[in-house]
């Protein structure tokens, strides 16, 4: 938990961290909640209304961090996030180049962790 205290101390602008399972994103959120770091979740199981809410907030800038399983990612195009952090081992290699490719599309440096 430092590790990811520290990085999103020094990683600024939007930022996404993955994570494989709903159970520790939902622990991490808890987590960033008491340390007062608001952050957005994004999986599978949360209700549509409220994850379509979530990307649109992330998307037009109105939150810089987004807490994410794989399921964020498809049909995402927001082309200056600075940060893409996996908290938990992907899935796949696969799955760790797409998460990654979504960070510094802008051209500009980006940190991936």
């Amino acid at each position: 938990l430092p590790a990811a205290l520290q990085w999103l101390q020094e990683t600024t602008g939007p930022k996404v961290i993955y994570f494989t399972l709903i159970s520790t994103l939902e622990k991490f959120a808890a987590w960033l909640e008491t340390k007062k770091i608001p952050g957005l979740i994004y999986h599978g199981d949360l209700e549509d209304r409220l994850r379509r809410r979530h990307l649109r907030e992330f998307l037009d800038g109105q939150a810089d961090l987004m807490l994410a399983t794989p399921a964020f990612g498809l049909g995402v195009d927001k082309p200056d996030i600075r940060g893409v952090m996996h908290f938990e081992i992907p899935g796949s290699l696969e799955a760790y180049f797409q998460e990654v490719g979504r960070a510094g599309r802008d051209q500009k440096p980006a940190r991936c962790k």
